[in-house]
């Protein structure tokens, strides 16, 4: 049935959620230290808050980024400007708004080249990459993260740099090079094996486990899984890495067979996603667990889940995820015997001039081709 791997861009994104505690430490803190604060250093509190509660609180990320433009704007702030519209970039894509924030990330690039601000010159750059790569945009991705790169492989800004190598190891897994997607991955696992942070590191093995699940190496997943459940211990606060592993741990069970364990699992990560607004790695979840259920024939259950994550992704525009979840749908369809609706969603994966992942496009194509050659 269909294509066996798990969603792509599990884990994608580069900007993820500051785990609840000590985000909550840290913008008590600059909230208080705002309310003295004024003129330029005002506009970089702003700044600092809105990346603080950015995929956190939508409310508050408008709140402080309004004002920390507004502001910039008066003062003729050109670095906290800058620094502000490429915040803005980044919020904007991570809901699904890419025009908007393309916009914004580039007036970010020109204001931070006005302003000589290399450092978010570089981290914009990356930003932009990353915004290409959700909207499938492979070549733009590697132009913007090798100029971050760029930037970034000499200077004293490891975490950076170990970022640039994490996403360019999605852009090559989203591109099937799957040696340099390991080779990129490596990268920023060793970087990061040498920081302070170990939520970083432990982030970055369980991309390295979702990529050997994905290659149907299980014994390699379990090993990197591990060393990342056996990090997050240490970081009790983490609760965003920690529902990553447990719903990795989720999808190893249900290939061994230990399918009860494995729903108690993703039914503790499903609902941490969608209480902290996490739509991405919810729908993710969501496809996940509707294959799990098509896998084991209960069709239903499967299409509850599977169309749930395609009306999500028709929302925010994630363009990678429904190629995988339509044809995830029309498999189903396919084997329950409705084959016009099988044949309606292959088809919307061919539509010409649309971006789309290779292995999706191929796997229309197969699906469409099956269903012809049954009717």
């Amino acid at each position: 049935m269909g294509s066996s791997k798990g969603v792509l861009v599990l884990c994608l994104l580069f900007f993820v959620g500051t785990s609840t505690l000590a985000q909550s430490k840290v913008t008590d803190s600059l909230e208080r230290t705002l309310k003295s604060s004024n003129k330029e250093a005002r506009v970089n509190l702003l700044n600092q808050l809105t990346y603080e509660y950015i995929s956190v609180n939508n409310e508050k990320v408008l709140e402080y980024n309004d004002e920390a433009i507004e502001l910039g704007r008066r003062l003729n702030y050109v670095k906290g400007l800058a620094v502000a519209h490429t915040y803005r970039g980044v919020y904007e894509y991570l809901s699904g708004q890419f025009t908007e924030a393309r916009r914004d990330l580039h007036l970010g690039l020109r204001l931070s080249n006005q302003a000589g601000d290399i450092e978010n010159k570089g981290y914009t750059l990356l930003q932009l990459g990353v915004c290409s790569l959700e909207e499938v945009e492979n070549d733009s991705a590697l132009f913007y993260f090798g100029k971050a790169h760029e930037i970034f492989r000499d200077s004293a800004n490891p975490v950076t740099l170990s970022k640039i190598y994490r996403n360019m190891s999605a852009l090559y897994g989203q591109r099937y090079q799957y040696e340099m997607q390991d080779a990129y991955l490596d990268r920023a696992i060793a970087i990061r094996r040498l920081l302070s942070d170990g939520t970083l590191l432990a982030d970055a093995l369980a991309l390295k486990a979702n990529n050997k699940l994905t290659s149907g190496d299980l014994s390699g997943a379990e090993a990197y899984l591990q060393e990342a459940e056996t990090i997050v211990k240490n970081y009790p606060e983490d609760a965003e890495d920690l529902n990553d592993i447990r719903h990795l741990r989720a999808l190893i069970f249900f290939q061994k067979g230990r399918f009860d364990e494995g729903v108690v699992l993703l039914d503790s990560a499903r609902n941490y996603y969608f209480k902290k607004s996490l739509i991405r790695k919810y729908v993710t979840l969501l496809a996940d667990l509707g294959k799990v259920f098509a896998d084991r024939g209960e069709y239903e259950l499967a299409l509850n889940n599977l169309y749930e994550a395609l009306n999500i992704c028709r929302l925010r525009g994630f363009e990678a995820e429904a190629y995988i979840i339509r044809n995830r749908i029309g498999w189903v369809n396919f084997h329950l015997g409705d084959m016009r609706q099988a044949l309606l969603l292959a088809e919307e994966g061919l539509v010409p001039g649309k971006k789309q992942l290779k292995g999706e496009l191929a796997e229309a194509l197969t699906l469409k081709g099956v269903i012809l050659t049954e009717r």
